[in-house]
C-alpha cells in the first residue's frame, strides 16, 4: 500500500513538473512578446517615424508651418505675441479613427 502510494505521488509529481515546464516557456515566450512590443513603441515615439506617418498619412506637407507663440511673463500680467507667419497646412478631408 505504501509503495503504490509513493508510485501516485511520484506521477502527481511529474505532472506538475511538466505543467510548470509548460508555464515557463509561455512565460518566456510573452517576455519576447513584451520586449518586442516595447521596441516596436519606442519605434513609433521616433521623431522620423511621426514625421513620416504625418506627411504620407495626415497630409502633412513641409510648408506647413504651425507658428510659435511666445509668452512673456511678468510679474504680475502674461502677454502672448503669436507669430507673424501663420500656419498654412490643411486637414485633409478623411476621417481617421
Amino acid at each position: 500500500m505504501l509503495c503504490s502510494s509513493l508510485v501516485c505521488l511520484r506521477m502527481y509529481g511529474l505532472v506538475l513538473e511538466s505543467k510548470l515546464d509548460d508555464l515557463s516557456a509561455k512565460v518566456s515566450d510573452l517576455e519576447a512578446q513584451v520586449t518586442s512590443i516595447h521596441k516596436k513603441c519606442l519605434a513609433m515615439e521616433s521623431p522620423s517615424t511621426v514625421y513620416g506617418y504625418a506627411s504620407t498619412k495626415l497630409g502633412m506637407t513641409e510648408d506647413a508651418y504651425a507658428g510659435i507663440i511666445r509668452v512673456q511673463f511678468s510679474g504680475k500680467t502674461a502677454s502672448s505675441m503669436s507669430d507673424p507667419k501663420r500656419w498654412s497646412g490643411s486637414l485633409p478631408d478623411k476621417h481617421y479613427r
